[in-house]
């Protein structure tokens, strides 16, 4: 498989000199799976850094919601970690879209980085 362009599954959303954003959404088509994707770099050092952060929506539906939150609170109130997974399943074809957007975010982002100095 290779890459596409436009990318299924993928999308740029915003773009500056240190970070690129990204919208990868879920193969189940849930719109709460889909994550939001920041790519940035940290040029201030010789060797630049890449970071990858993935923003993930939780939330409660209906009054299920209400006393989860509740539960989760007193955990929190008592020094218990609260801790959070998330999955995302992707066809083969997004990942490897996802890939190809990670490798071209670093490069451009690498780019930028270097002709500010």
């Amino acid at each position: 498989m290779t890459v596409e362009i436009p990318a299924t599954g993928i999308s740029k959303q915003q773009g500056w000199d240190d970070a690129h954003v990204y919208h990868i959404s879920c193969s189940c088509t849930d719109r709460d799976h889909a994550l939001e994707t920041w790519i940035e770099i940290n040029a201030e050092e010789d060797i630049p850094e890449v970071a990858v952060t993935f923003y993930v929506q939780d939330h409660y539906p209906s009054w299920r919601g209400f006393f989860r939150r509740l539960h989760d609170a007193w955990r929190i109130v008592c020094g218990d970690p609260l801790t959070r997974s998330h999955g995302l399943l992707l066809e083969k074809q997004t990942a490897i879209n996802f890939a190809a957007a990670i490798n071209r975010s670093v490069e451009e982002l690498d780019t930028n980085s270097q002709s500010d100095k």
